[in-house]
């Protein structure tokens, strides 16, 4: 494996992405329960649901596997197909937070 692959938490993948474990950052039963479940090394898994929040939605070989995104966090992933994960942006949900701001001030619309 070359040094200029880019590895990446399976957490920052997106949904459709395909990509190939290199490696996970733990060891023990957990390790040892996803390694029988197909996620070892070198195996292609696609993301078939990632929403913030949630548990991600894995297709390994011909299993669907959900994984919870502290999890995720700790198992490395390269790209195989698809955008490499955007990087985080600053003004993010700030709609959320005017609205929220209106409404503790009871500037409210309807």
């Amino acid at each position: 494996m070359s040094d200029s692959v880019k590895s990446f938490p399976l957490s920052d993948a997106r949904t459709g992405q395909t990509v190939e474990l290199i490696s996970l950052t733990f060891n023990g039963p957990t390790a040892l329960r996803l390694a029988e479940l197909g996620l070892v090394p070198h195996t292609e898994v696609q993301v078939l649901r990632a929403r913030p929040g949630q548990p991600m939605l894995l297709s390994v070989r011909e299993s669907r596997l959900a994984l919870d995104r502290r999890l995720a966090r700790k198992v490395l992933v390269q790209a195989v197909t698809g955008p490499l994960p955007a990087e985080p942006r600053a003004g993010r949900g700030g709609w959320m937070r005017r609205l929220r701001r209106r409404r503790r001030r009871g500037r409210t619309r309807g």
